[in-house]
């Protein structure tokens, strides 16, 4: 579970006890969501922009920011400040369910399979977090763009089931 000022639970027995984790350097972060990938992984999304993948070995739990960051052209980077909402995982197995999604540039192309975490933002982003480093050029984040569309803060976004559909609270605009 997590919260605003620095709030992220563990439970360990499915929610009966939860243990405060307390990272000093996160004290005026609010966050929005959070999801367990794997027993000893997850990531947690917050306000401006805040993505922390926390991993558990025999050490404890270590917290990796990452920073997400889009850009624009050769010399300009625009760094996301933008509320992070919801976090949805996808995991795209060409030989269970054929998406056909590769990415070429530079002259690589990606592997058809992929691990990803789709994010959804205020300002109309939705940033596609490639988690096993299949996208051959090195990026570990992707903005998807809506041509002619701003839906605004989209609040969550969710997989149709067996479909390669989604869908996501935002208000269009446009209209």
């Amino acid at each position: 579970a997590v919260g605003d000022i620095n709030t992220i639970l563990i439970t360990k027995d499915g929610g009966l006890t939860w243990d405060r984790h307390i990272i000093e350097a996160f004290n005026a972060y609010y966050f929005n969501s959070v999801l367990f990938k794997e027993l000893n992984t997850f990531y947690v999304a917050g306000n401006n922009g805040v993505f922390i993948q926390f991993k558990n070995d025999i050490n404890g739990w270590t917290a990796y920011k990452r920073r997400i960051s889009k850009f624009i052209d050769d010399e300009d980077e625009f760094l996301l400040v933008e509320n992070i909402n919801h976090i949805l995982p996808v995991k795209i197995d060409s030989t269970v369910n054929p998406w056909n999604v590769n990415y070429r540039f530079g002259g690589y192309t990606s592997s058809p399979d992929k691990d990803l975490l789709f994010l959804v933002t205020d300002n109309n982003n939705i940033i596609v977090h490639d988690i096993d480093d299949s996208i051959p050029f090195h990026t570990d984040f992707m903005y998807l763009e809506f041509r002619n569309k701003n839906y605004t803060d989209i609040k969550t976004i969710e997989k149709k089931e067996n479909i390669n559909e989604f869908y996501f609270t935002g208000f269009d605009q446009s209209t």
